[in-house]
């Protein structure tokens, strides 16, 4: 019996750690794109060239897909 609940605690202590990391990389991820969002947004006061376009068609692209993976991950968090 003793060793079940100690199995058990293990278990609910690694859970939380991996929820723990993974606000962490949401939170890392954020940032980032925030970052790269500031860096588009002043490059392209700049200058307003084609490949500027093309880079925030993608950046805008990734960012998308990063937030639809959150927001699945959160979902999947709160089940």
């Amino acid at each position: 019996m003793m060793m079940m609940m100690m199995m058990m605690m293990m278990m609910m202590m690694m859970m939380m750690m991996m929820m723990m990391m993974m606000m962490m990389m949401m939170m890392m991820m954020m940032w980032m794109m925030m970052k790269m969002m500031m860096m588009l947004l002043t490059t392209s006061m700049t200058t307003t060239t084609t490949t500027t376009t093309k880079m925030k068609m993608m950046i805008m692209m990734m960012m998308m897909t990063t937030t639809t993976m959150m927001m699945i991950m959160m979902m999947m968090h709160l089940e």
